[in-house]
């Protein structure tokens, strides 16, 4: 499969940039400093991810994709997307929800909590693209001057198949800083 390269999405709700980065790479930049090593122990290989620059304050984009194998024609995908841009968690989950309602996608479940001590929400939701019911399962960690939503997609038949390793893999993310006690407190998130 040929990934196509196009423009950053520049100021487009996140919504909109998870849906194109379900069916687009997205290219970023030039090279940065920090490179990481990705490791898939299904195929059995290492890669030294790409250390694009990073994203210009105000903008957002996918800076991460990972596909499965398409299989029956059942979709699966994990993104990761970046926006620049100070919001708190009560503005993002009514945007993020105005979004969901205006291309027609349904709340299914929303669930406050933290990760690195920064706000977080965890958001599942469903929805038809293109005639084909779709399933996603979302995280955003909002922080001083950006939010990462990691966004994971399953077509409608096979969400169940994969929501564990959805699960798994938003219970993993991190940011790698610690909240630092001179950010911004809001409201503390309900137990889990």
């Amino acid at each position: 499969m040929t990934m196509m390269r196009i423009p950053m999405i520049r100021r487009a709700p996140p919504v909109l940039v998870a849906l194109s980065a379900f069916f687009l790479g997205i290219h970023v930049g030039s090279p940065a400093s920090k490179p990481s090593t990705y490791v898939n122990p299904t195929y059995g290989f290492t890669l030294r991810a790409p250390a694009f620059a990073e994203l210009p304050a105000g903008e957002q984009a996918t800076v991460a994709m990972f596909l499965a194998p398409p299989t029956g024609g059942d979709t699966i995908n994990v993104n990761v997307i970046v926006n620049r841009a100070a919001t708190t968690r009560p503005d993002w989950v009514a945007r993020s929800k105005k979004e969901f309602t205006e291309v027609g996608f349904t709340t299914i479940a929303e669930r406050n909590l933290s990760v690195n001590g920064w706000d977080a929400v965890e958001i599942e939701y469903s929805g038809a693209l293109e005639g084909n019911d779709f399933h996603w399962l979302s995280l955003s960690v909002i922080t001083n001057d950006r939010v990462y939503l990691v966004t994971c997609t399953a077509s409608a038949p096979a969400y169940a198949a994969a929501e564990k390793e959805f699960r798994a893999c938003l219970q993993s993310f991190a940011v790698d800083a610690a909240k630092p006690a001179s950010a911004p407190a809001s409201a503390p998130a309900p137990a889990k």
